[in-house]
């Protein structure tokens, strides 16, 4: 047996996220859960703690995404596991701190300054930019999701998405246009990016 195999000998420490969150969903064996809980629980800690600014609620919800990750994997269609994480890292960060808030604000003193306090804009900017990025083609969608979210350089993008280096800065460009425009017709002010 080669001795990458791991877990009974039906897991590769090789395999991509992609190939395990596959396996998972096929078998709903949590052993191929595992290896991404190993590989991301750091970056799903520092981006909760970015989000949050407090160690305690960033160890929190670290641990409840990936409760949460066994029943949410099967819900959704994930092509790029990382920066799929990376949004619902950062959703599920936002939603508790709008529930906090929530919490917070008695009904009886609901006026204009105590409103402010819930920073409902960026929120609401962090939405649309998402449904931007969605609503671009998805050759679009995945260059600028690589690029952006995963950090990944136009070489490594040209060789993963086997396309030259002008049609990644082709992509990007013109998907960049078209977030501007996108966002510009929800009513944000790209100017002052």
């Amino acid at each position: 047996m080669n001795k990458s195999w791991q877990i009974s000998g039906n897991y590769n420490n090789d395999w991509t996220d992609e190939q395990l969150l596959e396996q998972y969903k096929k078998d709903s064996n949590e052993k191929f859960i595992i290896p991404l809980f190993d590989r991301y629980i750091e970056y799903v800690y520092g981006l909760s703690f970015s989000i949050l600014k407090d160690v305690e609620d960033a160890q929190d919800v670290s641990m409840e995404i990936f409760e949460k990750l066994t029943s949410d994997l099967k819900k959704y269609e994930i092509k790029y596991f990382k920066s799929w994480l990376y949004r619902y890292t950062k959703n599920y960060c936002l939603q508790r701190i709008r529930k906090a808030k929530v919490r917070e604000i008695n009904p009886k003193d609901m006026h204009f300054e105590t409103i402010e306090h819930l920073d409902l804009g960026a929120i609401a900017q962090d939405q649309i930019l998402d449904n931007c990025i969605e609503n671009l083609k998805s050759h679009q969608q995945e260059i600028i999701k690589a690029f952006y979210f995963e950090k990944t350089s136009y070489k490594q993008i040209a060789k993963n998405a086997s396309i030259s280096y002008d049609k990644v800065r082709s992509y990007l460009q013109n998907g960049r246009k078209q977030i501007k425009k996108c966002l510009e017709k929800n009513g944000f002010d790209i100017s002052a990016y």
